[in-house]
């Protein structure tokens, strides 16, 4: 009966975990895609310079309606860092379905000690502006990454859940779940609560 207690609290480990970790995850949502992204002054951010400009190429970790994360060769421009903050990046992202620019500032950067994806650098930038048009379309990718992030999850509840049902009981045997009391649910939850109501490391 321990055992079936301990199951039981495993399971709202397991449920409770993923519904933090998604809630978490919910704002951003991971996607490796190519960009270009070249350093603007505040006269060229005004006349949206985007052309005929140094650039430099990388791929996202992940994005968010205001903000990506870069992974970056370098973080360097020429003569300028992309991390300077009196200045603007201009972004060419591809999507999909098309590619669609924005203008940006680096609110984050960080040397990688170990190099992830080929890259060195981190560089975490907020969205300040796009056209309406190509703000849509990046929306609406945003949109199809989080019904996918939402079936991810379902599998891998669906997943935890087949692992710990019950077996089909052997001829002769009783199946435990069929005969659990409320009271040993009441015990499986105050063990859950004890131990923190955190899920197990894998």
């Amino acid at each position: 009966m321990s055992a079936l207690i301990s199951s039981l609290a495993g399971r709202l480990r397991e449920i409770i975990g993923d519904r933090r970790r998604g809630a978490r995850r919910g704002a951003r949502a991971q996607a490796r895609l190519p960009f270009t992204v070249v350093l603007l002054d505040a006269q060229e951010e005004a006349a949206g310079v985007l052309t005929g400009k140094r650039s430099l190429a990388g791929h996202t970790r992940d994005l968010s309606e205001t903000g990506l994360t870069l992974l970056l060769p370098a973080v360097r421009i020429g003569d300028g860092y992309l991390t300077d903050r009196d200045c603007y990046l201009g972004i060419r992202l591809a999507l999909p379905g098309g590619p669609v620019s924005m203008l940006a500032t680096s609110v984050r950067f960080e040397h990688l000690d170990i190099a992830e994806s080929g890259y060195g650098y981190l560089v975490g930038v907020r969205v300040i502006r796009m056209r309406e048009d190509e703000r849509a379309s990046y929306l609406a990718y945003l949109r199809t990454l989080a019904a996918e992030e939402r079936r991810a999850r379902r599998r891998r509840r669906d997943d935890a859940a087949a692992a710990v049902a019950p077996a089909a009981p052997v001829a002769g045997q009783v199946n435990a779940w069929a005969g659990i009391t409320p009271a040993q649910v009441s015990d499986a939850f105050e063990r859950f609560l004890r131990e923190g109501a955190r899920p197990r490391e894998s």
